[in-house]
């Protein structure tokens, strides 16, 4: 075999490596291409992001105040039946003492005393100035907008109770245990609508406070996922990962070149 052959060999071999490996500048034009748009990509993620975390932090921020309604109502209430088991241990004790002649204008003090204690809670009991026991018309306190579920909280009429109560009160002079017994009918039907009252307000700050931690961990886990997105560098990936793929094509290349070329001297030589 003539010499000539191996460049020609050399020749052959090197003009089959694919062009796109050998012109790097035709390659790195295209990463370019695949960086922006992968820009373009990262853009969308961000909006799609800040508009969910957006919702996220409204309803948060609204189930927020919900609880906070639902909580100073709810511990509110709860002195008031404070004030109104008060007054029946006032009305045992004097069913117990018997003495109704000499201790029922005491008793009856002690009532209106409680009545008053009992009032003035419904009068202190507010979120940004807005009666939340004191409200015989039901006035909307605040609409908790969610993505999940919607609470209107209302105002609750607590000082109808403490009326109603005195109105009975008023036909009542306790000097039997008869009298005495229907002023504590008439005591456990207040406090029943209070109760009911609590049992509302402690359903909505439940379910609220349920949704809230959701939201939370929704957020926390937004933020977690935004931030691998971040650090995500589509471009630079591709491209390292395309130099490398390039690298190791030239390397197999080449070796194959070395053991063909070893072939044809080996030949030669013999």
């Amino acid at each position: 075999m003539d010499v000539n052959n191996l460049n020609s060999v050399s020749n052959v071999s090197v003009n089959n490596v694919p062009k796109q490996y050998i012109d790097k500048s035709r390659f790195e034009g295209s990463v370019g291409a695949i960086d922006k748009n992968n820009d373009a990509l990262k853009i969308s993620i961000n909006e799609v992001y800040n508009k969910r975390r957006d919702e996220l932090s409204l309803s948060l921020r609204n189930l927020n105040e919900g609880i906070a309604v639902t909580q100073i109502s709810m511990n509110s209430l709860s002195k008031q039946q404070e004030n109104l088991k008060n007054i029946g241990t006032s009305l045992i004790k004097l069913g117990n003492s018997g003495d109704f002649e000499n201790k029922r204008f005491e008793t009856a003090q002690e009532i209106s005393d409680q009545l008053n204690d009992y009032n003035k809670i419904a009068d202190n009991a507010r979120y940004n100035k807005k009666l939340l026991l004191d409200d015989q018309y039901n006035t909307e306190i605040i609409n908790v907008v969610t993505s999940n579920k919607n609470y209107q909280i209302t105002g609750v009429n607590t000082k109808e109770i403490s009326q109603n109560l005195v109105n009975s009160l008023q036909s009542n002079s306790l000097s039997s245990s008869g009298e005495v017994n229907s002023a504590l009918e008439s005591l456990d039907n207040a406090l029943n609508k209070s109760l009911s009252f609590s049992e509302n307000f402690t359903q909505m700050n439940t379910e609220m406070k349920q949704l809230a931690r959701g939201t939370l961990n929704e957020q926390i886990n937004l933020l977690k996922e935004n931030t691998k997105l971040k650090n995500i560098d589509f471009g630079s990936d591709f491209s390292n990962f395309s130099k490398t793929n390039i690298m190791a094509q030239l390397g197999n290349l080449a070796a194959s070149q070395a053991h063909i070329i070893q072939e044809q001297t080996s030949k030669l030589i013999s």
